[in-house]
């Protein structure tokens, strides 16, 4: 069976370049484009990772995101890699503090990000909802 990645990116081409590579490895994509949209796809479904969009911004809806998770649901945090353009120190610190498997600054390269997501699927729970 295929891991099902929830994947957050505002940014329409690199959203579709990243799913499309992550695509080609087998993985099943669902992308969606704001925090609240991917809120309601955990609350709904179940998958075995998310890739989640970090802009440099404590006001971030990824960073929102994660937030609610910590909160919520912290265990599901070892299932997120993060993606960034270089966030700010406070912003990294943040991530770190959440608890997230990995952190990929963009621009992404394949290997980076296909390590990242074997790395954190190798991780327990098998699922995260």
């Amino acid at each position: 069976m295929r891991a099902r990645i929830l994947f957050v990116e505002s940014s329409p081409d690199i959203a579709g370049a990243i799913a499309t590579m992550l695509e080609s490895h087998q993985f099943a994509i669902t992308r969606v484009d704001d925090d609240r949209r991917a809120t309601e796809h955990l609350s709904a479904d179940h998958y075995d990772l998310m890739v989640v969009e970090i802009k440099p911004s404590p006001d971030d809806g990824g960073l929102r995101f994660l937030r609610q998770i910590q909160d919520e649901k912290p265990h599901l945090l070892q299932r997120v890699v993060a993606i960034s353009s270089a966030p700010e120190a406070e912003v990294r610190k943040e991530l770190e503090a959440i608890g997230v498997c990995d952190v990929i600054l963009k621009p992404v390269h394949e290997t980076e990000i296909l390590e990242a997501v074997l790395e954190c699927l190798d991780r327990t729970p098998a699922t995260v909802h």
